[in-house]
């Protein structure tokens, strides 16, 4: 019994590496295969090169053609120049000068019916307690704010001033 185990173990032993070795074997690929990709490749790599020079000389003429115009001629026509842009009518000039107003104006008008007698504080003494009726009337522009931009012959803008 102990002779047949040594017999299958060494016959296992010579069939496997026979196995490995015709399995790599057909794996791998034949030299004449090797060489037919790489000249394959070669001719590929021959043809882009050859096309990149194209498009390199291509690009150089057009660099080297002044620029044409690429507007169609009935959008020539077509379009009209643009006029000037309108002056602000709150944009002045002198001389090199340029001053430009701006800025908001909020007036408030006030009325009460039935009045006491301080206009700017609650004060509960000035409450009229025998009857009589009393109104006021008040417009005034406290949040008002206007601005005066002035532009001279310095790169920069000055500061605006407010007023108000």
């Amino acid at each position: 019994m102990k002779s047949r185990i040594i017999l299958l173990a060494s016959l296992l032993a010579l069939l496997i590496p026979t196995a490995v070795f015709a399995q790599s074997t057909a794996q791998e690929p034949d030299v004449n295969d090797l060489q037919k990709q790489l000249q394959q490749m070669r001719e590929q790599m021959t043809t882009l090169q050859a096309r990149i020079e194209e498009m390199e000389k291509a690009k150089a003429k057009a660099d080297s053609q002044p620029a044409q115009d690429q507007t169609p001629i009935a959008q020539k026509v077509a379009s009209p120049a643009k006029p000037a842009a309108p002056k602000s009518p709150t944009t002045f000039t002198s001389g090199d000068w340029t001053f430009k107003i701006g800025g908001f104006v909020k007036l408030d008008l006030i009325h009460d019916f039935n009045a006491i007698g301080s206009t700017d504080t609650f004060n509960a003494r000035t409450i009229p307690v025998d009857g009589s009726q009393g109104a006021d009337t008040r417009m005034h522009a406290r949040e008002t704010r206007l601005s005066l931009s002035m532009v001279g012959p310095g790169a920069t803008p000055t500061p605006s001033t407010v007023i108000g």
